[in-house]
């Protein structure tokens, strides 16, 4: 079995178990850390999610212009100069949006008042 098959094979799993985790954790956090959990995490996942979606944009831009900007293609698919990471990058961005949504979520399930 190709390795590509395994990894779609294991995703559901995966998933299923991050999701486990994150509404099993619900009762035990307060509203303070899980603000504080979700400002963190939020800055991290951004910063993959917004260089994925400029780089497709500015490819699209660039192509409708007669300009192949193919390394833009490379970057949006995960492929850094030496560093290659094309394998694991869709995934990496699921992942990163649902932690990002669970988190999220969680915030909005702790209610109370807003700390500033």
């Amino acid at each position: 079995m190709s390795s590509r098959a395994q990894r779609r094979r294991a995703y559901p799993a995966l998933v299923g178990l991050a999701v486990l985790a994150i509404l099993g954790g619900l009762s035990g956090p307060s509203r303070a850390q899980v603000n504080d959990l979700h400002r963190l995490v939020v800055p991290l996942a951004a910063a993959p999610l917004l260089l994925t979606a400029a780089s497709g944009s500015l490819y699209s831009l660039l192509l409708e212009r007669g300009v192949d900007a193919f390394w833009l293609l490379r970057i949006h698919s995960g492929r850094f100069g030496p560093l290659n990471l094309q394998p694991y990058y869709s995934l990496f961005l699921g992942g990163l949006t649902l932690v990002v949504i669970f988190s999220g979520v969680a915030l909005l399930l702790t209610g109370g008042k807003r700390t500033a």
